[in-house]
């Protein structure tokens, strides 16, 4: 189990996050939910609910549409930003590829924290903004 100011550390290379003060970044660690993956196991499906994004601590991640690999996640890699902001169906299912260890962000956590820190919400906001501009979008 990670100690909290190891999620302190983990949290200021999300690219989303990488800007914040670290007592902000304290707080956000108070909201994440570790999860321990094994080489293989599944963190959500494509066409599930999904509500909650997550940042790769340790290990790597495949998304794959349509049984296909799309991108791989590594650490300090995020998927699922979108879910977070806005519960919708996965696009992707993602599964580790090796042992791996998750920093997950729900939507009510995240809803709390930008509610507190606006400097949050325009972290979170400029960085879809260059995902979305990256895509062709």
């Amino acid at each position: 189990m990670l100690l909290t100011v190891e999620k302190v550390i983990l949290l200021g290379y999300a690219p989303f996050l990488v800007e914040l003060p670290g007592a902000t970044l304290a707080e956000v660690a108070g909201y994440v939910e570790e999860v321990v993956c094994e080489t293989g196991q599944v963190v959500c499906r494509q066409g599930e609910t999904a509500d909650a994004m997550y940042i790769v601590a340790a290990g790597a991640v495949e998304l794959a549409e349509q049984g296909r690999a799309t991108r791989r996640v590594e650490q300090n890699g995020v998927f699922g930003e979108l879910a977070a902001m806005h519960p919708t169906q996965a696009t992707a299912t993602a599964t580790a590829l090796d042992d791996a260890v998750l920093l997950k962000l729900d939507r009510d956590a995240l809803q709390e924290i930008i509610a507190d820190h606006a400097d949050v919400a325009n972290s979170v906001i400029d960085y879809l903004c260059r995902r979305l501009e990256a895509a062709g979008a």
